[in-house]
């Protein structure tokens, strides 16, 4: 186990030096986020739903909220095969190691890929009730089905369910379609 929190840790420093290192298309889509809720993305393979959390991590770093409160584990991660059966509380063990100070403040939470780790309703759902945070979780929605994220959480999540871009989006991408759109990035 001590093993899986060290490359738990390393995954989420490494991540940490990485927010707010790309830029980011933004989403028409808006999201609704309440205390105490999980907010959980879901979609299409390739939607863009790990893309529409670092698009709120960069809002929330803009906003002053420190880097080393935002922790960012994405659960397809090779290194992670191990979590898949074990425990998901070694999750918060690896964070909370590197940030003991941490544990009376804020902690923003960013699960991707989180059907592929074991139990993860009940790890969230603990998480929740025992730590002051706020919980974003993405998935694949042919692994993570809105219908199952209701009955996991029992109203303790909002769901909200991506699409690749819209015929305008793509066009706000594009210089040209700006111009024929009228609109600027």
């Amino acid at each position: 186990m001590a093993d899986l929190i060290s490359v738990l840790q390393d995954i989420i420093l490494e991540n940490q030096a990485l927010l707010g290192a790309r830029e980011y298309w933004p989403r028409a889509m808006e999201v609704e986020r309440i205390p105490g809720k999980a907010t959980v993305i879901t979609g299409i393979r390739r939607c863009g739903k790990s893309v529409y959390g670092k698009l709120y991590i960069d809002r929330l770093l803009k906003s002053g909220v420190p880097r080393e409160n935002i922790c960012e584990i994405d659960f397809s991660d090779d290194r992670l095969l191990d979590l898949r059966t074990g425990s998901p509380d070694v999750v918060t063990q690896a964070y909370y190691g590197l940030y003991p100070d941490k544990t009376e403040e804020k902690v923003w939470f960013f699960f991707d890929e989180i059907q592929y780790l074991n139990n993860w309703a009940l790890f969230a759902n603990r998480l929740q009730n025992t730590r002051t945070c706020e919980l974003n979780i993405t998935g694949s929605s042919a692994k993570l089905l809105v219908w199952e994220i209701a009955t996991e959480f029992g109203g303790r999540s909002l769901s909200w369910e991506l699409f690749p871009f819209s015929f305008r989006e793509f066009l706000e991408t594009k210089e040209e379609g700006r111009k024929i759109l009228g609109a600027k990035k």
